[in-house]
């Protein structure tokens, strides 16, 4: 399933660099969102299926610290190619870099597949096992909300750093970078409150900082640059401390699942 994503990601790169028509353009980034949703999905399981124990540990933790890498590395990257290049080279330059993936891939990367045993698909009964549990409901409901504020920062913030303060594609992805760098470096603190007041309480106490955030990003984003910057900066911060705690509140709600997937890896 890895190598038609990535097909599929490459073809609708290549349909955004050269569309001439905003519809058309909006279809090709529908298909490349498709194509990319699938990666982080497909990436975890071959990790899964490819270590044990110790080592499967240790896969994973790689693994989410490079999905955290991404959108720390990719604004500004982005900001700098389009800066010289425009959209156009943006997309070209994701184009080139997912051929080289489809050429890795195919060389190095066996299938992963287990011949044996049955797989646990997608159902609606997992969604309403999750919703009647009120505190499951709630963890669910907040990774949606928070996952909507943190696309508002991802949209807005270039804007105003635009309009408002005249910065170019480059600058604008060096303040994007510095919400990334805090949401790494607060991962350890985030661990450390789920050790210290449990992942609920934790994760209470989280909420209301980043709502904090989100309230102050509001009053004062357009009276100062240096504002605007501190407020991202907590945003991204608040993020970090979050990551692990909603997985491990579903985990200790619904063990059964839990074993299950264990036993799947």
């Amino acid at each position: 399933m890895l190598i038609p994503a990535l097909v599929l990601y490459c073809v609708a790169s290549l349909g955004c660099a050269f569309s001439h028509s905003i519809g058309l353009f909006l279809v090709f980034r529908v298909l490349q969102g498709i194509g990319s949703a699938a990666v982080p999905v497909i990436g975890a399981a071959v990790i899964g299926d490819l270590f044990r124990g110790k080592e499967l540990a240790k896969g994973m933790a790689t693994y989410q610290l490079m999905l955290l890498l991404a959108p720390a590395i990719g604004p500004l990257l982005g900001g700098v190619i389009g800066e010289k290049f425009g959209y156009q080279g943006v997309f070209i330059f994701l184009t080139l870099i997912i051929l080289l993936l489809l050429f890795a891939n195919m060389k190095f990367l066996p299938e992963t597949k287990s011949q044996t045993g049955s797989a646990q698909g997608f159902s609606l009964k997992s969604l309403t096992i999750i919703f009647r549990n009120h505190l499951g409901a709630v963890v669910v409901l907040y990774g949606f909300i928070q996952f909507v504020i943190y696309l508002v920062y991802i949209v807005f913030v270039p804007q105003i750093l635009s309009t408002f303060y005249s910065m170019s594609s480059g600058k604008v992805g060096t303040i994007l970078l510095l919400m990334s760098v805090c949401t790494i470096v607060s991962i350890r603190m985030g661990s450390w409150m789920r050790n210290v007041m449990g992942s609920g309480k934790g994760l209470l106490y989280a909420f209301l900082f980043q709502s904090f955030s989100v309230v102050l990003f509001a009053l004062t984003a357009q009276l100062s640059l240096p504002f605007l910057i501190v407020d991202v900066c907590l945003f991204g911060f608040t993020m970090g401390l979050t990551t692990s705690m909603p997985t491990t509140i579903l985990a200790e709600q619904f063990p059964e699942r839990a074993c299950y997937c264990h036993r799947r890896v």
